[in-house]
């Protein structure tokens, strides 16, 4: 009698496992298949119902069937004027405010040796031209979003960021960045309203796009800048989106122009 009720436990327990094996392949399937289908922005997950950019779609459904994502043809390396770093590698980065000041779809150059990912170019970048001005967040494994870039255009004053308003409390850049904690990316400005400034996440975000040499087309990145290897020849876009009826980003405008060193 022992016996059989020990068999019986047994063979209880195998049949126990099993499922719960099945059960746990099916949820972990079912887990994949939503994480694919899931809305992201530089490899965040996006709330769309926090959402008010017009159009925005929540399928991948709707992706456009233009495949070039824009950009100028035209422009190459050899036309970067402000290049920092040092290095035997070299990538290109624009950011294109499309707030209809100019020059917009602005390129700078990085130089580098070893390994640099999108947000070590960004980083270095914004060090050394003081025009330039990043906002930035933690967001935790996936690394540092970009919240906002602003440019001074007319060289005037000292730039800096006001946040929800709080015009006596200037927050001035430390090397090219300041740096949020939360989702609040939409209540921040700019000092001078007559230079680039675009900053946003629920009305707007920065959607990026990217290439690994001058020739291929520009491709709409799934990842952000700290999860993006650079390679030597490589090409990452910055492009603000706003009112968009299409899931995939904001395409680059066709006229870059070179960022001047100062």
């Amino acid at each position: 009698m022992k016996k059989l009720f020990s068999y019986l436990v047994l063979i209880s327990l195998i049949v126990f496992s099993s499922c719960s094996e099945e059960n746990a392949i099916m949820d972990n399937s079912n887990l994949s298949v939503a994480t694919e289908n899931a809305f992201t922005v530089q490899g965040q997950p996006y709330d769309l119902s926090k959402s008010t950019i017009k159009g925005i779609k929540s399928t991948y459904s709707t992706k456009s069937t233009d495949t070039s994502n824009g950009g100028d043809p035209n422009f190459t390396m050899k036309d970067i004027k402000f290049w920092v770093g040092t290095g035997t590698n070299k990538a290109a980065m624009v950011i294109e405010w499309h707030d209809g000041k100019s020059p917009d779809a602005l390129v700078w150059g990085y130089k580098w040796d070893g390994d640099a990912y999108g947000i070590d170019m960004i980083r270095e970048i914004v060090k050394a031209d003081p025009r330039l001005i990043f906002l930035t967040h933690m967001t935790g494994p996936m690394g540092y979003t970009i919240a906002g870039f602003g440019y001074n255009i007319n060289k005037t004053g000292n730039h800096y960021l006001i946040y929800d308003n709080q015009t006596s409390n200037p927050r001035y850049a430390v090397n090219g960045i300041v740096y949020t904690d939360a989702y609040n990316y939409d209540s921040w400005t700019y000092s001078d309203s007559a230079d680039h400034w675009r900053a946003g996440w629920y009305s707007g975000y920065w959607s990026y796009f990217v290439k690994d040499s001058g020739t291929e087309a520009w491709e709409y990145s799934n990842w952000g800048a700290s999860s993006r290897k650079l390679i030597n020849g490589s090409w990452d876009g910055w492009s603000f989106l706003d009112d968009m009826t299409e899931w995939e980003g904001r395409q680059l405008g066709r006229k870059f122009s070179s960022a001047l060193p100062n």
